[in-house]
């Protein structure tokens, strides 16, 4: 198994499992003909689920984090998780940290629509509780390089919801109204 395989592994349940819910509630919203609800509570449900994902990813005691680990690093990419590996578990670690936030930066684009620096202050407000209570539960290790690239793919994120809603005829958009 890899370095962060369990994490990992229940992570994509979570997600796919909010896929599902979201596509059930768009299902059973167009049956019962509330059309102006869908596209809100779609979102809605992939926000919460995208929050669900970084929970599950970051604080629950899976893989890595199943062992107490309390420090905290304030110069970013140096130190904590980012010393003393191998570059392509270097390379995970950057990857991942943006990929994290990536979801969260696309369904609160599409859910709140406002400026781009909106949903990336909301990714590092999110980032920031993530790292706090890491360090609080002795999760791991709260960096500011962590912090930086969440908030990377939270403007990863807003930035492809702002190319999908420039692109409007698309089968997602007509499917949920």
């Amino acid at each position: 198994m890899s370095y962060y395989s369990q994490q990992i592994q229940h992570s994509l349940i979570v997600a796919l499992v909010a896929l599902f819910v979201a596509l059930f509630y768009v299902l059973v919203s167009r049956l019962f003909g509330l059309r102006k609800f869908v596209r809100n509570g779609f979102w809605m449900i992939l926000f919460i689920g995208s929050l669900a994902v970084i929970v599950t990813f970051t604080l629950l005691r899976l893989g890595v984090r199943g062992h107490e680990v309390r420090q905290t690093v304030l110069i970013p990419f140096v130190g904590g998780e980012y010393s003393n590996v191998s570059k392509s578990l270097m390379a995970i670690k950057l990857f991942g940290n943006v990929a994290l936030f990536v979801p969260l930066g696309i369904s609160l684009q599409l859910l709140v629509r406002r400026r781009i620096w909106v949903t990336v202050a909301a990714g590092l407000t999110c980032s920031l509780c993530v790292e706090v209570l890491q360090y609080v539960l002795s999760r791991g290790t709260s960096t500011t390089g962590d912090l930086v690239l969440n908030c990377v793919g939270a403007l990863v994120g807003a930035t492809i919801a702002r190319l999908l809603v420039n692109y409007r005829p698309n089968p997602i958009s007509r499917m949920l109204g």
